[in-house]
């Protein structure tokens, strides 16, 4: 008992540091914080919990580098391009901070500005942070799971830093969905954009925890828990294009029920093979423990999946 709450308190103090150090680096070292909140199978709870306020905010760069950025890459100062333009940020997060303005045709806009010199300091801060996951005392199994999401993330983290590429993204979602009356995908501003500047429509919306202070009923909870798992699988199964950083923060709850969808510079392509693969999935029974078994064998791609120990804990559950 005594050594558990040792532990226990060890890991609440190292949580506590390991996410200062996160918000204040930004860049590679809070994304990573993102990525790692959602790893509650494999972190222990202090780091899970703590490492979940990343998902919402982080310390706003100075407003002189925030002009000396824009300027950098627009070429002119902000209050030069638009009607008007908030010089304090609304939100701030790993990559970049986004201010609110107006366009001289009229239109609200949110204006994302990446953080100056985050593209140059991408494999440095991914190499310090394997040295700090090293003291989270994480089993070897644990370990070699929770770096191989990070890998994946590191693979996509150059792409992300390109505000050019995110409006591709962006605008390919935002046709892929144009039919759903349920889903909004802001509209880009290109000339409004540059590779570290993007300019995008404004949604106005709530995010999950002030949405959720509103003690929404349970029937409207379920009713968008079933439109965030269909969007899901629709993504993955229809469109084998993913929105793939489905943390809170990039979700905005909009009035009439409506989910709006944020941050999209990191994305994951499916090919067929693998989409097939997956759809099987679906057509198997639930009391089929062999068929499903063969199946998710089918899908592990990866050498360090545990499917053995997966598999198992799955069957335990039908």
């Amino acid at each position: 008992q005594k050594k558990s709450e040792i532990d226990a308190r060890t890991h609440e103090a190292n949580a506590a540091r390991i996410v200062d150090a996160m918000s204040s680096m930004k860049g590679a070292f809070m994304k990573l914080g993102q990525l790692l909140s959602q790893q509650a199978h494999s972190l222990p709870e202090a780091y899970v919990r703590r490492l979940g306020e990343l998902q919402w905010e982080a310390p706003p760069m100075h407003g002189t580098l925030m002009r000396m950025q824009f300027r950098n890459e627009m070429g002119k100062n902000p209050e030069d391009l638009f009607a008007a333009f908030e010089r304090d940020p609304f939100a701030a997060a790993s990559l970049g901070q986004v201010h609110r303005a107006r366009t001289r045709s009229g239109e609200d806009v949110a204006v994302k500005i990446q953080y100056p010199g985050i593209d140059r300091s991408i494999e440095s801060d991914f190499s310090n942070f394997k040295a700090l996951l090293s003291t989270i005392r994480l089993s070897r199994e644990q370990f070699a799971e929770v770096w191989e999401a990070v890998e994946e993330v590191r693979t996509h983290f150059h792409r992300e830093v390109d505000y050019v590429q995110e409006a591709d993204t962006l605008e390919e979602f935002r046709r892929l969905l144009r039919d759903r009356e349920d889903v909004d995908v802001p509209r880009v501003h290109r000339e409004l954009s540059a590779k570290r500047v993007l300019t995008m429509e404004r949604l106005d919306g709530l995010h999950l925890r002030d949405f959720l202070k509103r003690r929404p009923s349970q029937e409207q909870r379920d009713r968008l828990g079933t439109l965030l798992l269909d969007l899901f699988l629709q993504q993955a199964l229809d469109l084998a294009l993913l929105h793939a950083d489905p943390h809170p923060g990039n979700y905005l709850f909009l009035e009439g029920g409506r989910i709006g969808l944020l941050d999209f510079g990191c994305s994951k392509r499916f090919d067929a093979a693998f989409v097939a693969e997956h759809r099987r999935l679906f057509t198997i029974a639930i009391g089929d423990r062999a068929g499903i078994e063969a199946q998710f064998r089918r899908t592990s791609t990866s050498p360090n999946t545990r499917w053995d120990e997966k598999l198992s804990a799955l069957m335990e559950e039908m």
